[in-house]
């Protein structure tokens, strides 16, 4: 063979080790990402109340139909804000795609919100409004509804 051909196959060579080496590497990357799950945060009041021990179920359940981790963490009791606050703040170094946020003060919370959605979070309100409106969304029962709807159901 003379040196052109030698080039020449010296160059595909190269060329379909290079090709075979980002075949390898992309489909490693779409395995990782496959199997890496998302994850999003659930920051109740209070984590040893039966009523949040419902909604923990309702979250990992939710999770599981959705295919995303629960990050279940908050203080056992509804009233530890200190507590409530660095849970919420160790969720947002921890990768979560979301917070869904249970504020046990609906003032002391306003700021850790608003650190919520400056690292660029959804921030769902659950149960009790905050004193800040840039979460995404606030879900909670009307309890003056509720009771009302009672009383009509009595009398």
């Amino acid at each position: 063979m003379d040196r052109r051909t030698w080039i020449a196959l010296a160059v595909l060579a190269l060329s379909a080790g290079l090709f075979l080496a980002g075949v390898i590497k992309k489909m490693q990357h779409a395995s990782a990402a496959r199997s890496a799950k998302r994850a999003i945060a659930v920051v109740p009041k209070g984590t040893t109340l039966t009523w949040w021990e419902v909604v923990h179920r309702g979250a990992e359940q939710a999770g599981k139909d959705f295919n995303y981790e629960i990050i279940w963490v908050g203080p056992d009791l509804e009233t530890d804000r200190a507590r409530q606050i660095q849970a919420v703040e160790d969720v947002i170094t921890r990768q979560a795609q979301a917070v869904v946020l249970g504020p046990n003060d609906s003032k002391a919370l306003a700021r850790t919100v608003e650190a919520v959605k400056e690292a660029g979070l959804p921030c769902v309100i659950i149960d009790s409004p905050v004193d800040t409106d840039v979460y995404d969304a606030f879900v909670a029962t009307d309890n003056y509804a509720g009771g009302a709807e009672a009383a009509r159901l009595l009398g």
